[in-house]
């Protein structure tokens, strides 16, 4: 999903390009809003602009959050409009890009089974291809969950666990409740971003993040 196709929230697109083009992202972002205002696919092409992006040196993702010290050629960064036809785009707007890792609400089928996300990848990128802009109670309706409740289990962030590397690691967090309802977690403070279902302004501050929702990990 390109930025173009998320419908409005111009100021947070720019707001959201400038971090990665001054090299001054966090390593969590939360995106908060109101049901149809549209966190969601925001940070799904938030997620498919960062990974799509040319790596400018053998640290490219440290890059991106101002951890190395190679500057990067003004005429090697790239917009959002730009990476369309780029080989890594391709991947990531199917959703299969190797480097873009996908947690949310998930049930167990049968006895014994872990409660992973893995378990239901390909309903999930058939349901954002088809629904960006839909809710956990469309998501659940979609994988047939009746009257089971989704949620991120234990197992499922161990599974974040293993593949976690904070130098590199990139989580978008997308939630729709804001941080004054929002319990702490584990997360180290990082950024929040709520988006408006107005074309307000990107509103950045630091909160303790939790996992809830969908969170994405960018590596």
């Amino acid at each position: 999903m390109l930025f173009s196709e998320v419908i409005g929230q111009e100021a947070l697109k720019k707001q959201l390009v400038h971090l990665v083009e001054q090299k001054r992202l966090s390593h969590a972002l939360l995106f908060a809003g109101p049901e149809g205002a549209g966190a969601l696919p925001l940070a799904i092409a938030f997620a498919q602009y960062i990974v799509s992006l040319p790596a400018t040196n053998e640290n490219a993702a440290g890059d991106l959050f101002g951890s190395t010290t190679t500057a990067v050629k003004a005429d090697t960064f790239y917009t959002p409009d730009q990476i369309e036809n780029l080989p890594a785009y391709h991947r990531a707007s199917k959703l299969m890009h190797p480097d873009l890792h996908f947690s949310f609400p998930s049930i167990t089928e049968k006895p014994g089974q872990k409660n992973i996300s893995a378990n239901f990848i390909e309903q999930w990128r058939e349901f954002i291809n088809g629904y960006p802009y839909g809710n956990a109670f469309d998501w659940l309706q979609f994988i047939k969950a009746e009257n089971k409740q989704g949620n991120i289990s234990a197992d499922e962030c161990n599974e974040i666990i293993k593949k976690l590397n904070p130098e590199t690691t990139l989580f978008l967090i997308v939630s729709k409740f804001l941080p004054s309802s929002i319990a702490v977690s584990i997360f180290s403070v990082q950024d929040f971003i709520f988006v408006s279902r107005t074309p307000l302004s990107i509103s950045t501050f630091n909160f303790f993040g939790l996992l809830t929702h969908s969170l994405f990990m960018i590596e």
